[in-house]
Formats: C-alpha cells, sequence, structure tokens
C-alpha cells in the first residue's frame, strides 16, 4: 500500500491531468462577462463557476481516489491554498485535517495564528481547540496582554489568569 505522501503525489498529478478536460467542457468558465457589471454578479458568477470546476472534479477524485475527495473537502483545500499561495503553513500542516479545517473559517490572520501556535504547543485535540475558541480565547488573551505590556507576560500566565477573566464574565 501506498504511503500517504505517494497517493497525494497521484492525487495532484490527476487533477493536472483533469483540468484541461474539465475547461474544454466549459468554454466560457472564468471568462470575462460584459454583462456582469456588478461586482457581485462578477462574484456569485465565479463562484458558481468554481463550483462546477470542484463537483466535476470531485466526481473523478471520488472515483479514483475515495470520497475524502467530494466537493466541499476540494474547496476547504482551494481555500487553504488561497490563504497561503506560496507556501502552506508547515505548523498548520502538522495539525489533524479537522483542525485544519475548522482553522479555515479564522478569518483573522493573527488569530488563526495564535490558535494554531496554541494547538501544536498545547496539544489541543479538535473539541479543545473549539472550546477555546468559543470562549474567545484569543480576545481574552489580547485583553490579558494589554494589561501586562510593561511587565513580562508568558502564556502559562496568561492560563492561570483565563479562570479569572471567565469569573468577570
Amino acid at each position: 500500500m501506498k504511503g500517504g505522501f505517494f497517493i497525494q503525489q497521484d492525487v495532484n498529478e490527476y487533477i493536472v491531468t483533469l483540468m484541461p478536460e474539465v475547461f474544454l467542457k466549459h468554454p466560457d468558465l472564468f471568462q470575462k462577462k460584459d454583462q456582469y457589471q456588478d461586482y457581485l454578479e462578477q462574484k456569485e458568477y465565479i463562484q458558481e463557476q468554481n463550483k462546477i470546476i470542484l463537483e466535476e472534479l470531485s466526481s473523478k477524485l471520488v472515483e479514483r481516489f475515495g470520497d475524502q475527495y467530494v466537493a466541499s473537502e476540494l474547496f476547504l483545500m482551494q481555500k487553504l491554498f488561497l490563504l497561503y499561495p506560496k507556501k502552506s503553513p508547515t505548523d498548520l500542516l502538522s495539525l489533524s485535517w479537522e483542525h485544519v479545517k475548522f482553522l479555515l473559517n479564522i478569518f483573522d490572520k493573527k488569530e488563526r495564528a495564535f490558535y494554531i501556535q496554541e494547538c501544536l504547543q498545547r496539544n489541543w485535540d479538535l473539541e479543545k481547540l473549539k472550546e477555546m475558541y468559543f470562549q474567545d480565547t484569543y480576545k481574552k488573551y489580547n485583553y490579558v496582554a494589554k494589561q501586562y505590556r510593561h511587565k513580562p507576560f508568558s502564556m502559562d500566565l496568561f492560563y492561570k489568569v483565563l479562570p479569572l477573566i471567565w469569573q468577570e464574565e
């Protein structure tokens, strides 16, 4: 059985061979349309075309490599690439795909980086990550950091103070 790297390499090579076929079936994809003057209409049109491409790629990838390449997963893979176009951060890629999918929905780069770092340093599982995110840990961290800006401040100190902050709410 092939290892994960070799399977991913096969998938990447297969996608490259599929792209011309997909674009030939849909020659009008992503071409500039004069009738779409309004930005929101253009954005909606591009999203629709992107969905067509992802669904077509997905059907072929699922057929060949399995269910992990459904369109919704491809969309998240695309989102990862768009957020990190030059190189995906190795720390992010050392987390599970479930962690990454959750983290991709955090819009703010600094906040996302904070949660990535905490997942790695504190060995958070997905449930712990969600718990900390929904308790606004990043915002509380920034609040505490401002209070201690003239004093030595560490994450260990923050986690000691954090229960006190939660009591104040």
